[in-house]
């Protein structure tokens, strides 16, 4: 196994995570992109998720422990319907039912990936909103187990900017996240940033309080996106954020 990469896509809810990673996996190798929205989508309209894809190998044991060992088992309104009904059979997991998935159960999904994968799995990419501090253990513990740690954290100089992009997206028909919740989330997310940044290897801070669409045509343009800025260069922080990054 040569050097072990994990590109971690981070910041609060309607910051605009999807779009950075689509602009930055066009010219970086982002394999095994795990994210819990996009599990979610598969299992609700596909009723399957196959572990392949992932490159590691499941049983259906070890994943109705895990499920039934978590946190987020008494979260979701259906845990012991899932637990019941679901097969992994060939390396797949199959939900009968697919309208019992919901945000919680996908999050468990995507939580036993990030950890099955390390150590298995040599380069793979992950997307989280980091407002837990445990989101900080598990960068930690991939660091200690060799993995070179490459930061992606996507937020906006005012919270109210991700609670009407939230709406917007809800009004497309993307998943909706209450907003008591997009304001405790971007806080957290912030506060955590700076704990981040130390663990990584490398790291950027994209300001993504313009438009989405700017900011691929910025990239687009450069091979760069001009907001980013290395950690460990010269940054520039917009909105009042310089204390989450240098602890002012």
């Amino acid at each position: 196994m040569g050097q072990k990469r994990l590109r971690i896509f981070a910041g609060p809810n309607g910051s605009g995570k999807s779009t950075i990673f689509d602009v930055v996996s066009a010219v970086v190798r982002c394999p095994y992109y795990v994210n819990a929205d996009l599990i979610e989508k598969d299992l609700r309209t596909k009723g399957r998720l196959s572990f392949n894809d992932f490159s590691i190998i499941v049983s259906e044991e070890e994943l109705k422990t895990g499920f039934q060992a978590s946190g987020l088992f008494t979260k979701t309104g259906h845990g012991q319907q899932l637990l019941d009904t679901l097969k992994v059979h060939l390396n797949v997991l199959n939900i009968p039912d697919p309208t019992l998935i919901d945000s919680y159960f996908a999050a468990f999904v995507a939580e036993f990936l990030r950890l099955k994968m390390l150590n298995v799995v040599e380069t793979f990419t992950i997307e989280t909103v980091m407002s837990d501090s445990r989101k900080l253990d598990y960068i930690h513990l991939a660091k200690s187990m060799g993995y070179r740690i490459y930061l992606y954290f996507v937020s906006t100089k005012d919270v109210t900017i991700n609670i009407d992009r939230v709406r917007f997206r809800v009004e497309v028909g993307g998943h909706d996240v209450p907003e008591e919740k997009i304001r405790k989330r971007y806080e957290g997310s912030l506060c955590n940033l700076r704990r981040a940044i130390q663990l990584a290897d490398r790291a950027y801070f994209f300001d993504n309080s313009i438009t989405d669409e700017y900011v691929k045509y910025l990239f687009l343009r450069s091979m760069m996106v001009l907001r980013i800025r290395s950690i460990f260069g010269q940054i520039t922080i917009h909105g009042g954020l310089e204390k989450y990054v240098i602890g002012q």
